[in-house]
């Protein structure tokens, strides 16, 4: 005996339900794509330079009378950064701080619960050319855009931040090699 054909309305149904799920699977495999070649451009040369270009974008409001220069970026996104060239400097264009490199290496598996853990925070060759100024105080915050004519005011009982960061930040370790 011939087994029944299914029906019409059975097959388009079937047809409908793979169509779905092949839709739903596409749908999965562009995201897991488009993240995975997001994650790759970042951590090449030229995702790195745009890196490098966006942080120091973000910077120059929080050094309204100075400027920061970084050569080099190098990241894996995922545990650490290294930067070459980093220099703080004065309006004039003096390097009022500088390094050869800084290297940070980190865990990002705290971040659900805004923890950064720093396991090490290491700056090579560190140059500090700071000067005081005849009011006592540092030629480094007039570049930070700090008032350095007036007298510093009383610490009020809770300071307000200078940068707002909404997670918990440990550094676990520090290192500075061959500070000039």
């Amino acid at each position: 005996m011939a087994e029944p054909r299914p029906s019409r309305v059975r097959r388009l149904a079937r047809g409908l339900a793979l169509l779905s799920v092949g839709g739903v699977g596409g749908v999965l495999a562009l995201v897991v794509v488009g993240v995975g070649g997001g994650v790759l451009y970042l951590r090449s040369e030229a995702g790195n330079e745009r890196l490098r270009g966006l942080a120091l974008e973000q910077a120059a409001p929080f050094l309204p009378g100075g400027r920061l220069r970084v050569e080099g970026l190098e990241t894996d996104l995922f545990t650490g950064l290294a930067l070459r060239g980093v220099s703080l400097e004065d309006t004039t264009g003096r390097p009022l701080l500088r390094f050869d490199a800084l290297r940070l290496r980190y865990d990002l598996r705290g971040a659900p619960d805004k923890r950064l853990v720093i396991e090490e925070l290491a700056l090579i060759h560190p140059t500090i050319d700071l000067t005081v100024l005849p009011t006592g105080q540092l030629d480094l915050l007039a570049a930070l855009g700090l008032p350095v004519e007036s007298p510093p005011e009383p610490a009020p009982a809770s300071p307000a931040p200078y940068i707002d960061i909404p997670a918990d930040i440990d550094v676990q370790n520090v290192n500075i090699d061959g500070l000039r």
